[in-house]
């Protein structure tokens, strides 16, 4: 009988056990302004101005993020504000990525017509 109880409880706490999981890690590539994460630097009010850049791609590109005025429905980056843009190079306002740039997120040019 003792065995038997014994048993029971080991059963039922392993059946009570919650499963073990964590989130996954985010990607470094890809801010995200509104969850504070810019792993490859940022900086301003998520209120109005600011940038938030993800780490960038072996060929230099990065994906950034610009905030231009106060988030609102449908814009989340401001209404104003280009959104999030696939970059290469530095200073206060990057170049637009070539294609394949980001990871093969920039398509080439379409074939002239």
């Amino acid at each position: 009988m003792r065995n038997w109880i014994a048993g029971s409880a080991v059963a039922a706490a392993l059946l009570a056990a919650a499963p073990a999981y964590a989130d996954p890690a985010p990607d470094p590539h890809m801010p995200n302004m509104q969850g504070g994460y810019c792993p490859g630097g940022g900086m301003g009010s998520q209120i109005s101005l600011a940038y938030c850049d993800g780490v960038p791609y072996p060929d230099g590109t990065f994906w950034h993020a610009i905030q231009y005025g106060a988030p609102m429905i449908g814009h989340p980056f401001g209404l104003l504000s280009p959104g999030l843009q696939c970059v290469v190079g530095g200073g206060p306002i990057p170049q637009p990525a070539p294609p394949g740039g980001c990871g093969g997120a920039v398509p080439p040019p379409p074939p002239p017509a």
